[in-house]
């Protein structure tokens, strides 16, 4: 492959200086790294941290070694220390010249580039604060001991049982001869498990109760934590056990006493674990509130929300307008307010961040060279592949497009009005009713009083962001109709459950039908994809090229004092497949 014209070897050395700390003598007198490699000594610790940055941000194939645990370092495969560390040391090295060359075209000053590494250094300082309110907090034995008698009661568990039932619905005023046919049919379905089916097969096929679809089955829960009624028939049985007929508000049910758990009392040195884990994060929600407060009477702001469902809001953060677009909502996503005010926030924790000089402490300062590296380098990469390989024109574009329009659909989307109730979950009940009562004056002609803007916005969107539900109701209404209130869900990773947020009550204001996305809307999915081989094998060429201009015996030698931390191997599963 013929050298494309570019900046000089020196010029890309003196970049390599640049961006790993190598001496201010070099880059003062314009002379090459190795001029001044010698009187230079080991590397410094700023050197080290910031190569091993570099490293971390490099592709997994390039940091991994293929077999680093081989018992034969001569077999296919092996990889020894030294020749991981040459390889990655010339990866590293690459990148450099790459960066060095951006920063020569000016690359760093398109404002493109700009706002791209501004946005992910806010993200690194952040991430940088985030770990700063945990560090050096350390939970005394007393502390432990205190809360563990403060709190005693919540290490004890009470005894508990494990139920499944079967529940036919019946009004509460239901005639007698219904009671009786129902209580006849839950008799027969008790014998057909005492006949040898199993009780959640019979569940799914009989139960009116919205635990049907698991079977029937109920949490494990003590005295007094369900329905007197039901709690009176579970606590007559033994396991295996199911009861007679009883009456529950809902209809008549049969219940069945699947397990007993003990009684049991957790210890001190049993709960210390936990313990310490809770107060660790106690101190370090406290921490990151009052940083978070701090941040707030330093940067404060404000927002003017239009007076009605639509309409453009404005947003001041210390003197500085912005819109939602400047925030990433201009889709106006579900709790619109509540995603608002946690944007500014992260704004004020990145500026804190700043302020607090978390950008100037080794490991950030590091990891913030080694981003900004990265992205010189990708920017750098990018303008020698287009240069070698150059964009398809229009009309090999309009081409592909034509080809099959149909592979670039677009989603039905929707614009909602919205009015939420929050709630307890154990109060959902009186929320709902009083969400119905919202609903059905809204459907008369008076809209609530306040009302939000969801959208434009596509099933998986509305689905994924609030509950399970919620899309199937969502994208079934007509325009102008208003919806039945609609559970509305948080599923928390911690617990891998749902939790109850409230009700809410949507109306379409309007309807995008699905369609086929334009020409225009697709180019630049269509630029990217097309030609991709031969971009990639061009990016490989440029890399190895710069490799082999490298003087890589002087990089070693430069960071032979850096120690480097391998990363785990990827060994194959069996020694055959070694290439």
């Amino acid at each position: 492959m013929s050298a494309r014209p570019g900046i000089s070897r020196h010029a890309r050395l003196l970049g390599t200086a640049l961006a790993l700390g190598l001496p201010a003598a070099a880059l003062a007198l314009g002379l090459p790294a190795a001029a001044a490699a010698e009187p230079a000594g080991p590397a410094t610790e700023p050197v080290c941290a910031i190569l091993a940055a570099r490293i971390a941000r490099l592709p997994a194939a390039v940091r991994q070694r293929p077999d680093a645990g081989s018992p034969d370092p001569g077999s296919p495969g092996s990889e020894s220390t030294a020749a991981w560390r040459r390889r990655v040391i010339a990866a590293v090295e690459v990148e450099a010249a790459l960066a060095a060359e951006a920063r020569a075209l000016g690359l760093d000053g398109a404002p493109d580039w700009r706002e791209r590494f501004s946005r992910r250094r806010g993200a690194l300082l952040l991430a940088a604060l985030e770990s700063s309110f945990a560090a050096g907090v350390e939970v005394e034995p007393e502390a432990v001991e205190a809360r563990y008698a403060a709190n005693r009661e919540s290490f004890r568990s009470p005894e508990k049982i494990g139920t499944s039932f079967i529940l036919l619905a019946l009004p509460p005023d239901a005639a007698p001869e219904a009671v009786e046919a129902a209580r006849r049919r839950l008799l027969a379905i008790r014998a057909e498990h005492a006949a040898g089916e199993r009780f959640g097969v019979l569940a799914r096929r009989h139960s009116a109760a919205e635990n049907a679809p698991r079977g029937g089955a109920v949490a494990a829960s003590p005295r007094g934590g369900l329905l007197a009624a039901y709690e009176d028939a579970a606590w007559a049985l033994r396991p295996g056990e199911v009861s007679a007929p009883f009456r529950l508000p809902d209809g008549l049910a049969i219940v069945r006493l699947d397990n007993v758990f003990p009684a049991r009392e957790l210890g001190l040195e049993a709960a210390r674990p936990a313990i310490e884990k809770r107060l660790l994060r106690e101190e370090t929600q406290a921490r990151r509130e009052a940083a978070l407060a701090e941040a707030r009477a330093l940067w404060p702001a404000a927002v003017d929300w239009p007076p009605g469902a639509s309409g453009p809001v404005e947003i001041r953060l210390a003197g500085e307008v912005l819109a939602l677009e400047d925030l990433g909502l201009a889709h106006r996503p579900p709790r619109l307010r509540e995603r608002v005010a946690a944007e500014l926030d992260r704004r004020r924790l990145e500026r804190l961040a700043e302020h607090r000089g978390l950008a100037e402490h080794t490991p950030t300062a590091a990891a913030l060279a080694a981003l900004r590296e990265s992205m010189l380098a990708a920017a750098a990469l990018e303008r020698r592949v287009e240069l070698l390989v150059p964009a398809p024109g229009e009309q090999e574009l309009q081409a592909l497009y034509g080809a099959d329009p149909r592979r670039f659909p677009s989603p039905e989307r929707r614009v909602f009005e919205v009015f939420f109730l929050p709630g307890e979950e154990g109060a959902l009940r009186a929320v709902r009713e009083a969400a119905q009562r919202q609903a059905a004056a809204w459907r008369a002609g008076t809209p609530p009083a306040e009302l939000e803007t969801w959208g434009p916005i596509t099933r998986a969107q509305i689905g994924g962001t609030t509950s399970p539900n919620l899309a199937a109701v969502a994208f079934e209404l007509a325009a102008g109709e208003v919806s039945e209130p609609v559970r509305l869900e948080r599923y928390r990773r911690e617990t891998a459950r749902f939790e109850a947020e409230g009700y809410v009550v949507l109306r379409p204001l309007a309807i995008e039908p699905a369609s086929t996305l334009p020409f225009e809307a697709v180019r630049e999915r269509l630029a990217s994809a097309a030609r991709r081989e031969e971009r990639e094998r061009a990016a490989s060429e440029v890399r190895a090229e710069l490799a082999a201009g490298l003087d890589l015996d002087l990089a070693l030698s430069r960071f032979e004092t850096c120690p480097l931390e391998e990363p785990p191997s990827r060994r194959p599963s069996r020694p055959e497949q070694l290439p």
